[in-house]
């Protein structure tokens, strides 16, 4: 029985390969696999590995995390406190490396010491 969390990343597949204008055949051709295989994927039958993800990501040009974007995280495995952090933590990741250096800097030097 399929999770709750490859039916997300399914439809992600699904809804990127539309915009994209490909078919299966053609996903499944970049990423090595048959259009079966991708079908599977889409409907949450198959779960996609790491490295699956990844071929997935560059042959629909996007990032990887672009398919966990509005996944429900349980509140009890949640460490984000707030909408500001959960906010701060995507425009980090979504920002170039020098940038995300450059963001941490800036957390480093404006944090207060807890008491």
């Amino acid at each position: 029985m399929p999770r709750n969390e490859d039916i997300h990343i399914g439809q992600r597949i699904r809804q990127r390969r539309h915009v994209m204008g490909m078919t299966q055949s053609e996903v499944a051709s970049r990423i090595g696999t048959r259009f079966q295989q991708l079908q599977k994927y889409e409907t949450g039958a198959n779960r996609v590995s790491a490295s699956r993800l990844c071929d997935l990501a560059n042959a629909l040009q996007v990032a990887p995390s672009y398919f966990f974007e509005g996944l429900k995280q349980p509140a009890e495995t949640s460490e984000l406190r707030s909408m500001t952090e959960l906010k701060l933590l995507e425009f980090y990741r979504r920002s170039p490396a020098d940038a995300q250096i450059a963001l941490l800097n800036i957390a480093e030097a404006t944090a207060q010491p807890s008491a």
